[in-house]
């Protein structure tokens, strides 16, 4: 890939922190994550939120700790389908041993979090957000 072309289908000003500070963090296990969820869900996915600044994750309420900010984490929506179809298609397909890169997952009332970073005893750390 060359310039801004990440991937076959991501863009690095998709995964770069949306403040303007334009921090991104390369992370290949994340593009190797999107793209196979890409192919697994056979529709574009829209990009909210990749790699964040310390400054912009506290701005938007994320965790101290968030994946965001090593750029191991992607949020998420897919105009074709549902959060809840998303997030269950991606699940599937994580316990028929398709995904050993998904760390985590999260779904939200109009997105998806997807991660890269493994809990250390190998457990898919899995959360639904308020409300959902």
């Amino acid at each position: 890939m060359s310039g801004d072309q990440l991937s076959v289908h991501f863009r690095r000003a998709e995964l770069a922190c949306r403040c303007g500070c334009g921090l991104y963090v390369h992370r290949p296990q994340l593009l190797d994550l999107a793209e196979k969820v890409r192919s697994i869900l056979q529709t574009p996915m829209i990009v909210t939120s990749g790699t964040r600044c310390v400054s912009h994750n506290a701005r938007v309420g994320g965790s101290p700790t968030s994946k965001h900010l090593q750029g191991l984490a992607m949020d998420f929506y897919c105009r074709t389908l549902s959060p809840t179809a998303v997030y269950n298609a991606i699940l599937s397909r994580y316990i028929k041993g398709y995904l050993p890169e998904l760390g985590g997952m999260g779904l939200y009332k109009t997105f998806v979090h997807i991660d890269a970073y493994h809990a250390e005893d190998g457990h898919l750390r899995l959360w639904r957000g308020p409300g959902v």
